[in-house]
């Protein structure tokens, strides 16, 4: 049973009298909030009374306070009040009273984000707020110090761009809010950031904060699968720090990767992962089962190798979607690209089975003539799919099916016969021809659907054999944009311009010659 230290209500002002000094640690998740995250926060201060409640903050009994959940809103706390700070700074105070204030406050901001603890001798000076990650708390605590100056925007990384950002555009918010009545307004919304109301959860250990996210999953409190996990890990492999520690690492190497892109495809290749060697599960089970089969009753040793291997899984996944990562493929080139097409079609579910088949190819159940005509299938398959009016539902279970068969095969035979049944059962999914040839020209238009366009063209030009040609091509409109050569306007050719029907692909040096260009000199390319 989880023991709790304390649960207290406090407004943000008394925790900090309280507890001092908080620290978020290293393997922490990398601060996310964006634009739509500071807006909400920001409107609900202003919108709201004094006293607003913003949520639980669940911590570890330790000094600093260690911030196990909360990062987000105590970083953007931090933020706001040094925006608070810097605007007082520039408003012109006419009268003795609005000095004062103005003075007076810049004190009380700056109590609230540096703490001077007096027992020593002499006094030490801490950030209220330790950022544990180094990538982003030199450009925090710059922010914190008023040396904004001394930020050196070209040097930024993605994630202190994002703190830096996000100050300015709390900043922003702020200054289109006092426009009217800039000390008052200001006032106000730091007496309502001050008051706002947590619910700290103090906890005596990490397992006990293990235990309380395992609860607040059970009582739907929207703890992702992929911070569940992260927590039922790092409690199973308690027993030894030195691994535990080797967990978290490995963990935070996952986080940085979805981080730096999409932080919401975590879940989802989590899930992914497990089709694509378990069959399928739905996300709402995900966890329980990752809980039961890879966690429980586990030893340290085999937890670490199972997360290295959740590791190695998400540099797949990764260098398939996004250009970026395709560096962590171990294959061929024409190979790599026979994978990261995928991308260009919008379909998640296909993932599961190109995790299989890639994992089934490196680990040589079959050779890489196979490898091309399975994908090549596949691929047929997903792109029909795009165009038939049909629900991913009705196929993904035949996509988890297969990615077990294929998992548990022994040779290329097996493969083989398996991947028959399979196509022939997707087949039958999207054999509707006239619906697809009819959604496909209406839907598929220059500007809407430009990589999947080059991919198609580049594939009908090299059965025409005319690939050296387009290579590094362009789209070209046949009748131009700008028609005025062909005796036309813009009006004329508005409605087709853009329709698949106009477009071809040219080399990049032919798609600048062509242009505008009458059909009679266009016909020569």
């Amino acid at each position: 049973m989880a023991e709790f230290k304390s649960t207290e209500v406090h407004t943000f002002s008394a925790l900090c009298d309280v507890k001092k000094r908080f620290e978020i640690p290293n393997f922490q998740r990398a601060y996310t909030w964006r634009n739509k995250e500071l807006q909400d926060f920001f409107n609900s201060i202003v919108e709201n009374d004094k006293e607003y409640f913003i949520g639980n903050i669940v911590t570890v009994d330790e000094k600093p306070l260690k911030i196990v959940d909360g990062q987000q809103r105590l970083t953007t706390i931090s933020l706001l009040l040094c925006a608070i700070r810097d605007l007082f700074k520039d408003v012109e105070a006419t009268n003795r009273d609005d000095k004062i204030l103005v003075e007076q406050s810049a004190e009380i901001i700056n109590s609230y984000l540096i703490y001077k603890d007096m027992q020593q001798i002499p006094a030490k000076i801490h950030k209220r707020l330790f950022l544990g990650k180094n990538e982003y708390r030199e450009v925090f605590e710059k922010i914190v110090d008023n040396k904004i100056d001394k930020i050196d925007l070209i040097e930024l990384g993605d994630n202190e761009r994002r703190i830096f950002n996000n100050y300015n555009i709390l900043k922003k918010l702020l200054r289109d809010y006092i426009e009217t009545s800039k000390i008052s307004r200001l006032k106000s919304i730091l007496e309502k950031t001050l008051s706002l109301q947590i619910i700290l959860i103090n906890c005596a250990t990490d397992n006990d904060v293990y235990s309380i996210f395992e609860g607040f999953n059970s009582t739907g409190l929207g703890l992702s699968v992929a911070d569940l996990a992260k927590n039922a890990v790092l409690k199973q492999s308690n027993e030894d720090k030195e691994l535990q520690n080797n967990i978290e690492t490995t963990w935070i190497e996952i986080e940085d990767m979805f981080n730096s892109t999409r932080i919401s495809r975590f879940p989802k290749f989590l899930r992914y992962q497990w089709i694509s060697e378990n069959g399928h599960i739905l996300m709402s089970n995900l966890f329980g089962e990752i809980r039961d089969k890879k966690v429980k009753n586990k030893t340290a040793d085999q937890i670490n190798d199972y997360i290295l291997h959740l590791n190695n899984d998400a540099k797949i996944y990764m260098g398939m979607i996004y250009k970026e990562y395709e560096r962590l493929l171990e294959l061929e080139n024409d190979e790599i690209e026979l994978f990261t097409k995928f991308r260009y079609l919008g379909n998640d579910q296909v993932y599961e089975l190109l995790l299989t088949y890639y994992k089934a190819y490196k680990s040589k159940k079959f050779r890489g003539k196979s490898l091309k005509k399975y994908l090549k299938k596949i691929w047929i398959f997903i792109v029909r799919s795009k165009f038939i009016s049909i629900n991913p539902s009705e196929y993904e279970k035949i996509f988890a099916g297969h990615c077990k068969e294929i998992s548990e095969a022994d040779d290329s035979q097996e493969v083989g016969k398996y991947f028959n049944f399979f196509i022939e059962k997707l087949k039958k999914l999207v054999s509707d021809d006239n619906q697809f040839i009819e959604n496909f020209i209406n839907d598929v238009s220059y500007g809407t659907e430009n990589s999947l366009l080059i991919e198609v063209f580049t594939e009908i030009m090299k059965k025409e054999n005319v690939e050296s040609q387009i290579r590094n091509g362009g789209i070209e409109h046949i009748l131009p944009q700008e028609p005025k050569k062909w005796g036309l306007t813009k009006t004329d050719v508005r409605e087709y311009v853009h329709n698949i029907g106009n477009l071809t692909l040219l080399c990049e040096k032919h798609n600048v010659d062509a242009s505008n260009d009458t059909i009679e000199n266009k016909a020569k390319y």
